[in-house]
């Protein structure tokens, strides 16, 4: 009797975790909005209901495996795919940016950090071109990959009310990032209407993605994951007017498999399994898509 009441205190508690998690996402978003007219004190305290979520995700290994990030339920832009074509406020005009904000161009190579987790926080980032991965430290000293981002993607905008950088951001390739300090980002998006609407729905939609993942991962086995995590690495390819059939992987294996919340050995292993299957064929970091519909209908996703 007393393990069937702690088993249905569990299951109880675990919608108001999520539900917690979800409001304090949304006031974060909130904050951003109001970010023009309010004064940062203001995002500071939305923000701690954002970095309880945070923190809840760094368990994903032991109760939920709840962080992917993507997809919003496989059927919204990735989490980590490029923003610019999708967003419905329309492309920022880059030398209309330019005369309301610095700019500082920073060329990366890979490995290189763009921003250490504990930086004061003072610039967001525009990603022009290369691949980056986000990472945080888990509590017991391992980095955790929370998120990818690529070319037309911003970073740092999960630290704005913050007095430093949440995660990390690491180049994994040859690229260059734009350095747009903060303080100036708040006057041009007095100045640039459009601008502010894209910071708020840069971080929209990483709540969404955030939310739709924890809800989702908890369902999902190695093999799902991985098929839903290739199916979300082709449509970010398409965005960006490539194939969505035939594309490189950015990442190394430890980095997708720590994205995944799964072990390195167990990516190789699902990854040679599909291989296998004839769903894919993979040559290191190359992969083709051989049954797309047979690839998303393992993860889980409507063809």
């Amino acid at each position: 009797m007393t393990s069937l009441m702690g088993h249905q205190s569990r299951v109880a508690a675990k919608p108001c975790i999520e539900l917690r998690q979800f409001i304090g996402a949304a006031t974060c978003c909130y904050a951003l909005l109001q970010t023009v007219a309010r004064p940062l004190s203001a995002c500071d305290k939305a923000r701690v209901g954002s970095r309880s979520e945070a923190g809840c995700r760094d368990q994903r290994g032991v109760a939920m495996n709840m962080r992917l990030g993507s997809h919003d339920s496989f059927s919204v832009p990735a989490r980590g795919a490029p923003r610019f074509a999708q967003d419905g406020a329309g492309v920022i005009d880059v030398d209309e940016l330019r005369r309301h904000v610095p700019v500082l161009r920073h060329k990366l190579a890979a490995g290189q950090p763009v921003y250490h987790a504990g930086q004061p926080f003072k610039s967001l980032f525009l990603v022009h071109a290369g691949f980056v991965k986000l990472v945080e430290l888990s509590d017991d000293g391992r980095d955790q990959v929370t998120g990818f981002r690529g070319k037309g993607d911003f970073l740092g905008t999960d630290s704005i009310g913050l007095p430093a950088y949440a995660c990390g951001a690491v180049s994994l390739e040859s690229g260059e990032a734009w350095e747009l300090p903060y303080p100036a980002m708040l006057q041009a998006c007095r100045d640039m209407p459009e601008l502010n609407a894209r910071l708020a729905a840069a971080l929209a939609r990483e709540i969404r993605a955030d939310h739709a993942w924890m809800l989702t991962i908890g369902t999902l086995n190695a093999e799902q994951r991985v098929a839903a995590f290739l199916v979300a690495e082709g449509r970010r390819c398409a965005t960006l007017g490539f194939s969505a059939r035939h594309f490189m992987l950015r990442m190394r294996r430890a980095d997708m498999a720590s994205f995944l919340a799964l072990t390195n050995e167990t990516v190789c292993r699902v990854l040679a399994k599909l291989h296998d299957m004839r769903l894919i064929a993979v040559a290191r970091r190359e992969v083709e898509v051989l049954d797309e519909g047979a690839l998303r209908s393992m993860a889980g996703q409507l063809a």
